[in-house]
Parts: C-alpha cells; structure tokens; sequence
C-alpha cells in the first residue's frame, strides 16, 4: 500500500507504478482532471483497488468524483474548460463570456447545477 493523500499532486501517471503496488490513497489533492490523469484513471480503474478521488480543476467540475467521469470527459474537459470573452459595447454590456455547452452537459449528467 502506498498512501499519497495529502499532498499537492495534480496529476500523476500510471508508469510510476510497478506491478507490485495494489492499492493507493489518493484522496484530498488537488487533482486536475483533465486529459493528463485520463491514463491513470483508466490504470486505476483496471488494476488498483483504490478510492476514487474528486477532480479540484477545472473548476467547472470540482468535486465530482472520478469514478462519475467517463474516460472520454477526461479526454475533452480540457478544452471544454476554457472561456472566450468578446467584447460588446452595444446598450452599455462590456463583455459576454461564452462558456461550452460540453462543460455543461458533463454537469448535467453528474447531477450538479452549471454555474
């Protein structure tokens, strides 16, 4: 047993890990559950008996637990994350943000409210 919890890891990969490891705490860091942890989420999943943890970035999906995440959000929430603002100077607005319809079906589908 490794116990890792803790710490200020964001992300980790599977190939720091040899076969002889069988379970792993990885609860309270700050997990970035984005394209990097897709491999060991998906590592975990196969072949360690280890509690999930809940992402801490990108915001949009902090708290949701990796085992509530498909391997595919994993894959797409990083570009899902980012926020494009245009300026608009029509009837006194300054500034519109458009945020990406996956960020809030990925949301919808964990049961959390788009914020």
């Amino acid at each position: 047993m490794i116990d890792l919890s803790y710490n200020q890891l964001h992300v980790i990969k599977s190939t720091n890990f040899g076969s002889m490891i069988r379970f792993i705490e990885l609860d309270g860091c700050p997990w970035r559950c984005d394209c990097h942890l897709r491999d060991f989420v998906a590592f975990q999943r196969k072949t360690l008996s280890a509690k999930s943890s809940r992402c801490y970035e990108p915001l949009q999906i902090r708290g949701i637990n990796w085992d509530d995440l498909s391997l595919e959000h994993l894959e797409t929430v990083s570009a899902a994350e980012h926020i494009a603002t245009i300026p608009c100077h029509a009837n006194g607005i300054t500034n519109i943000a458009l945020k990406s319809q996956l960020v809030a079906n990925l949301l919808k589908k964990s049961g959390q409210a788009y914020k």
